[in-house]
């Protein structure tokens, strides 16, 4: 097992990228806040996964699903075209596990399913759609929004059933428990006094978890992303509880451990 201070990080001009596990088809990442995931027309000069990890990797890099600019966490890519066709189809049917650690406005119910059918956009037709969620830990800050004297917040645990643009955002607004930092979908008064905290100004979404099958080895893949400091120490200041197990990254293959570090990870070899 290699030890965390020896082993570099892929890393780009102004952004580093853990990969968490790879082999000779598929590469898990733990992508950065802030990051886009491919070039586009509107952010031509900004880093993104694609260019870095091509670059990095020297070879081409398949990208099979997508993570917000603000939301960090586990993201997956092909380095062939049929292993990225076998990774969207089992992403259509709803074959991957995907679990995210959020913090939200408010004090959340201990557990909940929320359905609550999304539109993708203009003209198209909506969407069952299906999230479900744990509470970890909540909270009380002495710090005034609004019309209270306090704050309140929530630490949740969040599983997506259904893969829809925004899903884990929208359906956590229409609880009225929107994500702290989410200057779309989120309450502005609670994203101002987090942002006000040193160093806490971001987006708290993070894609922790995910498990399936590979689907050209048949063995059951589980990859768990650790917390960057960013979130340990906005935690801290919010007076949330941490449970060990989000605060590590580790990999397990059909229920053997790989690789297990503390946050923030590093790159973990080929297997």
């Amino acid at each position: 097992m290699p030890d965390t201070h020896d082993t570099p990080m892929i890393q780009g001009s102004h952004y580093r990228i853990p990969v968490l596990w790879q082999d000779g088809r598929l590469v898990v990442v733990d992508k950065p806040a802030g990051m886009i995931v491919h070039p586009n027309q509107y952010d031509r000069h900004a880093p993104n996964c694609v260019n870095t990890l091509s670059g990095l990797l020297h070879r081409k890099v398949q990208v099979v699903h997508r993570l917000d600019r603000g939301t960090s966490g586990i993201m997956l890519f092909a380095l062939d075209k049929e292993t990225a066709g076998l990774i969207s189809a089992l992403l259509r049917e709803s074959e991957i596990t995907k679990e995210y650690l959020a913090i939200v406005r408010g004090h959340a119910p201990d557990e909940g399913l929320i359905e609550r059918s999304l539109v993708r956009g203009e003209g198209h037709e909506p969407s069952a759609s299906f999230t479900r969620y744990q509470t970890l830990s909540r909270s009380v800050v002495s710090i005034p929004v609004g019309d209270y004297e306090e704050s309140w917040f929530s630490l949740l645990r969040v599983t997506l059933l259904t893969g829809r643009r925004h899903q884990a955002r929208r359906h956590l607004q229409s609880i009225a428990h929107p994500v702290i930092g989410d200057t779309r979908h989120g309450d502005r008064s609670y994203n101002q006094v987090v942002s006000g905290m040193p160093g806490c100004g971001r987006m708290y979404l993070r894609a922790f978890r995910l498990e399936f099958t590979l689907p050209y080895s048949g063995s059951v893949l589980t990859v768990r992303a650790g917390l960057p400091d960013a979130w340990i120490r906005t935690c801290t200041e919010l007076g949330l509880d941490l449970p060990e197990v989000a605060t590590q990254a580790e990999v397990m293959r059909d229920g053997q451990l790989l690789y297990r570090a503390d946050a923030p990870p590093h790159v973990c070899p080929p297997v």
